[in-house]
């Protein structure tokens, strides 16, 4: 059995992890974003504190974060591993107010500023 690691992602889309192996062959994986999550709602679109899961093989993860150890989103924590699932969700609600600025807006608390004139 394959080792894994747990990788929640807080951007709606998620990211796809490329990483070239000695042969010139590029692996690829796809983290799930935090559209992926039970708790997204289309109505509201993202919000604070969701997050997707992925599982990733353990070997991948160790190499691509060796490689891109200053990637923005892993570095701000907008991507977070954990090695069991239930630490991730753990991490994941300690994360909840980090905002990562492609949280949507909820019309109904926006102030209306008038309306448009020709």
């Amino acid at each position: 059995m394959t080792d894994v690691v747990y990788v929640g992602c807080k951007r709606p889309n998620g990211i796809i992890l490329e990483l070239e192996d000695n042969s010139g062959t590029i692996q690829k994986v796809t983290l799930k974003g935090s559209a992926s999550s039970s708790h997204f709602v289309m109505e509201r679109g993202n919000y604070k504190g969701l997050f997707g899961i992925t599982e990733v093989p353990k070997d991948f993860w160790d190499a691509w974060e060796e490689k891109h150890k200053n990637f923005p989103p892993l570095k701000y924590g907008e991507i977070f591993v954990e090695t069991k699932a239930w630490n991730l969700k753990k991490a994941g609600k300690e994360r909840a107010n980090e905002l990562t600025g492609l949280e949507g807006v909820d019309p109904a608390k926006q102030e209306q500023i008038g309306t448009f004139k020709e």
